[in-house]
């Protein structure tokens, strides 16, 4: 909100910045996946770790929060959970981790 609505979209927030504001690293992942699975929040670009001083963070919108100048409006997918079941079923979802990428090449 510093810069009055207008970044939603563009949120930049890193592991070290949730860590900051008192969540465990452990839980940040979990959270986050919760947030996007009950329609709270967005992820617009995946961030990277960080190498060195070379961080790109992650990128997030606040699906209810009604930007301005540039940032999209507000969209509420929070809406698309009818009912508690809906909710904890989402939530379910979301504590499997997600699956592990396999890199390119690799040998075995």
């Amino acid at each position: 909100m510093e810069h009055g609505g207008a970044c939603n979209g563009t949120l930049a927030c890193t592991y070290s910045d949730f860590a900051d504001d008192g969540l465990r690293r452990s839980s940040v992942s979990l959270a986050i996946r919760q947030c996007v699975a009950l329609g709270f929040l967005e992820v617009t670009q995946a961030g990277r770790r960080s190498v060195s001083d070379f961080r790109r963070p992650s990128l997030y919108r606040l699906t209810y929060l009604n930007g301005c100048g540039t940032s999209p409006e507000a969209t509420h997918d929070w809406r698309h959970l009818g009912t508690v079941e809906d909710a904890t079923a989402a939530l379910s979802k979301a504590a499997a981790p997600p699956p592990m990428k396999v890199r390119q090449g690799a040998s075995s």
